[in-house]
């Protein structure tokens, strides 16, 4: 939602793309230009940032939908030519999946060509690309976890067990933590004040495996480990507000609040279900958050 405007795509039939006015729903705008847009779009004064499943990334502009620059993630990569194979859709590369994310000038995403970039908002230069996948198909690509840009490093899900922190300035990796094996590491990370909190999980959604909540120093304050919690996380981000920490989980049926000082338990709520790959919402007082047994809470 940026300039009075809703925005947002589909990945079905022509892969339109669309502008509404967000109180009315008034149609504004509407293109095919865009192919199947998988992924939510990053607003900035700049332009509207956001990349297809055939692994475009696209600078647009938020008034008439007209591009602003393109780059294809795949160029140069192993990936390049594995458009033409006949295999399409979610989790075929080079696509982009998770929700790219801006400072000032530039904008950062991930790809499944196996890299991670940060582009000019004006002009759409790559500035940098890292590497972060070794080249092979299957697992270990930027997938469900978003990038969170904090205190001048972008985290980020790398080879699938490991989460990292690439330097805003060039992409290097100034440090890597890898999650207990078989482990998987595909969730979003919350960060507050000198503190980041990551998740893994045993399976991707399967009750009982518990998921873990990890708490850790920043990279600027030595990325030491803190504490971590069994029973929430896994897929399921973590947000934070008002000295607590709330996480579902895509491994178990419960949503918790944690002291995010030493993790330990504020209150636990029994939902019956996997949140999956969404998100607790904080609006006011209350925590809204839906399960996968198909229902709403609003919890206090």
């Amino acid at each position: 939602v940026a300039e009075g405007k809703v925005f947002f795509g589909k990945i079905s039939g022509d892969g339109d793309y669309y502008a509404l006015d967000k109180n009315t729903g008034k149609l504004i705008w509407q293109t095919d230009k865009f192919d199947n847009v998988w992924v939510g779009a990053s607003y900035t004064p700049n332009g509207l940032y956001f990349g297809h499943m055939e692994g475009m990334m696209y600078g647009v502009n938020p008034k008439d939908g007209s591009i602003l620059w393109s780059y294809d993630t795949a160029k140069d990569t192993p990936k390049e030519n594995w458009r033409q194979m006949n295999k399409r859709g979610h989790g075929w590369p080079p696509g982009i999946y998770p929700v790219p994310v801006a400072d000032e000038s530039k904008v950062y995403i991930g790809s499944w060509s196996g890299y991670y970039f940060a582009f000019d908002q004006q002009t759409g230069q790559m500035l940098w690309r890292t590497q972060t996948n070794n080249g092979n198909l299957n697992g270990g690509l930027p997938d469900s976890a978003a990038p969170v840009l904090w205190k001048g490093y972008v985290y980020v899900q790398k080879t699938g067990s490991v989460l990292a922190a690439l330097n805003t300035k060039d992409g290097a990796i100034e440090w890597e933590w890898r999650v207990p094996m078989p482990s998987l590491q595909n969730g979003t990370i919350a960060a507050h004040d000198d503190t980041i909190y990551a998740s893994h999980g045993h399976r991707v959604t399967n009750i009982p495996y518990n998921a873990t909540i990890v708490a850790f120093r920043d990279v600027e304050n030595g990325s030491k480990e803190l504490w971590k919690y069994k029973g929430g996380g896994g897929l399921t981000a973590p947000v934070i507000t008002d000295g607590k920490l709330i996480t579902g989980s895509s491994c178990d049926p419960f949503i918790v609040c944690l002291d995010p000082e030493d993790g330990s338990v504020i209150w636990r709520f029994f939902s019956g279900g996997e949140m999956r790959e969404n998100v607790p919402a904080i609006y006011g007082n209350k925590d809204y958050i839906h399960s996968n047994k198909g229902w709403l809470y609003a919890i206090k």
